[in-house]
């Protein structure tokens, strides 16, 4: 594991090999808390000044710049567009091809159990007496916290509500910091290559610890990007 922090020769040289290999390697990237600095409403999110516009020249040069984000892929084309990007949305079962959007057939499937789940989570007793933030991702929904007055609080009683929900439908939970989303079990394999963290308060531990490099917040990849373009 490789701390980048300000080390610009670190991020020049793993930018030079990377660039060595253009042709074969393909730069996937998130969009929350890479592109865009995590803000407490995720409507609100927006990318970094200046990180859109190297995503084009990247895609010029490298095999493929692709956005894959738990985001439904609209929205980040909607904030994130550059030419020759593929946008990946809801952890990549979800593609704008040939500007329509494409979905994976599971997930199409299961949209009336998240339709169901969505209602059910506004209904409930925890998510509405909280005030909690019911984000609609199209294919799955979001319980969001961060604005909520005391989160502790709430957290026990609307995680119960949560699992509870998404066992009766069928769906899966994935908990997070202050959110928990409910989706259909349908997994994608997003692949391997070199692993770069970007470090901000929410980036889990174990992420960090099986990074092959980690840059400080989305100002970082912005510098790494620019290393990779330059």
């Amino acid at each position: 594991m490789i701390e980048a922090g300000d080390a610009g020769a670190v991020l020049a040289g793993q930018a030079a090999r990377l660039a060595a290999r253009a042709g074969t390697v393909a730069l996937c990237l998130d969009f929350d808390g890479t592109l865009a600095p995590i803000v407490d409403d995720p409507e609100e999110a927006r990318p970094l000044p200046g990180i859109v516009d190297l995503l084009g020249p990247l895609a010029a040069r490298f095999a493929a710049v692709a956005l894959v984000s738990g985001r439904p892929a609209g929205f980040l084309v909607q904030h994130a567009a550059a030419p020759g990007v593929r946008y990946l949305g809801l952890y990549g079962l979800q593609e704008i091809r040939d500007q329509r959007v494409w979905v994976d057939p599971r997930l199409e499937a299961a949209l009336p159990a998240v339709m169901a789940a969505r209602q059910d989570l506004h209904d409930c007793a925890p998510v509405r007496d909280s005030g909690a933030y019911l984000e609609d991702k199209g294919y799955a929904v979001a319980v969001h916290t961060r604005r909520v007055t005391d989160p502790p609080r709430w957290s026990a009683p609307i995680d119960r509500a949560a699992r509870q929900i998404a066992a009766h439908h069928g769906l899966e939970v994935i908990p997070g910091k202050l959110v928990w989303e409910l989706r259909p079990a349908v997994r994608s394999h997003k692949g391997d290559g070199l692993r770069v963290a970007v470090r901000s308060e929410e980036t889990p531990a174990e992420l960090l610890a099986t990074a092959d490099l980690i840059v400080e917040g989305p100002p970082g990849l912005r510098e790494l990007l620019q290393w990779l373009v330059a």
